[in-house]
């Protein structure tokens, strides 16, 4: 006899059987077969449907299968392949880059476009640039002089290597 799993969990629960649902399908046929088939009786039974229920567990004696669906002996139709989506694509403009390598209309490009070779100070390009944070000047500025393409000279100027 073919069962839904969930309904002889319902069953073993309503019978006293509490941890029913944490019991594997051989357990819980080895369960019906040797303790609730045996000692069971409808009268313990308060739900009409788990008393029908019951009542053919009882007359199969222990002969059960558990299924977790009610189609299970069926095959399942084959799924149709579901259409794949096509990714988003993410269009940047291409904005290029400036003389450095810094993006256009980055911070970074706006500092570098105050840059020349005439020296200034840092107070000069944060005030031609825009960007009013000397400390993120000083560290851009720092920055290119690592790559070797500014000189900072003393007194706090700043000036383009000569090509």
């Amino acid at each position: 006899m073919k069962v839904l799993r969930s309904n002889l969990e319902e069953l073993a629960v309503a019978l006293g059987y509490k941890t029913a649902s944490k019991w594997s399908d051989d357990k819980m046929v080895d369960k019906f077969k040797k303790e609730i088939i045996p000692l069971a009786s409808e009268a313990d039974v308060p739900d009409e449907t788990n008393k029908e229920l019951l009542r053919q567990v009882m007359a199969s004696e222990g002969d059960i299968e558990i299924v977790t669906t009610v189609d299970e002996t069926e095959e399942p139709a084959p799924e149709e392949p579901k259409p794949k989506k096509e990714a988003k694509k993410l269009v940047k403009e291409a904005k290029g880059v400036d003389r450095f390598g810094s993006r256009i209309g980055a911070n970074t490009a706006k500092i570098n476009a105050c840059l020349t070779e005439d020296p200034k100070s840092v107070d000069e390009v944060c005030s031609e640039s825009g960007v009013e944070n000397k400390g993120v000047v000083l560290g851009h500025l720092r920055y290119l002089e690592k790559k070797g393409c500014v000189e900072l000279l003393e007194g706090g100027k700043v000036q383009t290597k000569k090509a």
